[in-house]
């Protein structure tokens, strides 16, 4: 729908790990392709799922040190948690220039049980804005994920997500 280049991802460790990649025919430089791991506070899915851990993990993750990949790249705490907050409103994390330059991602989560297990990201060039059609069509693409995944686990599969409410 988007014509751009969508990932999933999860979070492990510090980490976003990359699990699918869907390049768009025009797009040269995908930011990860599966398998590939990002620094979870620098990409659009860590900083959708950072927004919902649990405030001694946050804490954790941002204990640091937090390392850029580009000039443009956001390494402080102080503004992470800015952001996340921002995050947990607007249901969409984006990131623009601070993993690729050129390149940005929006994404959101896909929350089980009100954990983060997963998000979705549409990559774009970072000169151009999102619009909003893009930002409502990766919100309902991890909201459908979210949905099947819980109607899943309770026709018998909760095993496959531990986690309490």
């Amino acid at each position: 729908r988007s014509k751009e280049s969508v990932h999933s991802g999860v979070h492990r460790g510090n980490d976003v790990v990359v699990l699918q990649a869907l390049y768009a025919v025009n797009h040269a430089r995908p930011i990860g392709e599966a398998g590939t791991r990002i620094p979870a506070h620098l990409s659009a899915m860590g900083r959708a799922m950072m927004a919902h851990l649990r405030e001694e993990e946050l804490t954790e993750l941002l204990a640091g040190p937090l390392v850029g990949l580009t000039p443009k790249s956001i390494t402080d705490p102080v503004r992470i948690r800015h952001e996340l907050k921002h995050v947990r409103v607007s249901g969409v994390a984006v990131q623009k220039d601070g993993v690729v330059l050129g390149l940005g991602n929006i994404a959101a989560p896909v929350l089980i049980k009100g954990r983060p297990m997963g998000a979705v990201a549409v990559q774009f060039d970072s000169a151009r804005e999102v619009s909003e059609s893009v930002i409502n069509a990766v919100k309902l693409t991890a909201h459908r994920i979210c949905r099947d995944t819980t109607q899943m686990l309770a026709q018998g599969r909760a095993d496959l997500f531990p986690f309490d409410d």
